[in-house]
């Protein structure tokens, strides 16, 4: 079965797998994507699905993306390093990488609230998660001025890694300079 014909670029996504009834497998396909006049071969590793009935794209599309993000952000050029890792992350959703550089090319250009939205979106198993939710939390403690968020975010932390020193500190001084006693205990 071919995965598609005239695949191009632009085009990559989530395609459809056989019927349920097939066997979970991984195959390489080798797929023609054109770039300006030359075309060049791109592997794509197929990830079946089959109670989903769905086949994750996974390949140097992402690899590309990564590189181009990270070269974007090693030359300061911040609004490219934040579009770069938008695309990147829609790519590979289960990474917190193109995320936290996102978060970070946004706070270089004075958007911390697009920062803040980018580090919620953060997979909660991606061990990069908590430190990154904590940075999180200086932001909506600091610039944003939303401590309700910070404190949302602190219990996600705690949800994740119920023993996280860092977010059980920073909830209980928040909970004792406003007060709250009883929270504390």
């Amino acid at each position: 079965r071919r995965a598609d014909q005239n695949f191009g670029c632009k085009q990559l996504g989530v395609l459809r797998s056989q019927p349920p009834s097939c066997k979970v497998g991984l195959r390489l396909v080798r797929l023609e994507a054109a770039q300006g006049d030359q075309s060049r071969h791109l592997l794509f590793e197929l990830e079946e699905h089959c109670h989903s009935g769905i086949v994750k794209l996974v390949g140097q599309k992402a690899s590309f993306l990564r590189g181009s993000c990270l070269a974007a952000r090693l030359a300061r050029n911040w609004g490219e390093a934040e579009r770069l890792a938008l695309e990147w992350a829609s790519s590979d959703p289960m990474l917190a990488d193109p995320l936290i550089v996102a978060a970070e090319a946004a706070m270089e250009q004075g958007n911390f609230a697009a920062a803040g939205d980018y580090l919620d979106a953060l997979p909660d198993d991606d061990p990069k998660t908590i430190p990154a939710l904590l940075q999180r939390v200086d932001l909506m403690f600091g610039q944003l001025s939303q401590p309700a968020e910070a404190v949302r975010t602190l219990e996600r932390i705690l949800a994740i890694n119920p023993g996280s020193c860092d977010a059980h500190q920073r909830l209980t001084f928040y909970y004792a300079i406003t007060l709250q006693r009883m929270k504390t205990a």
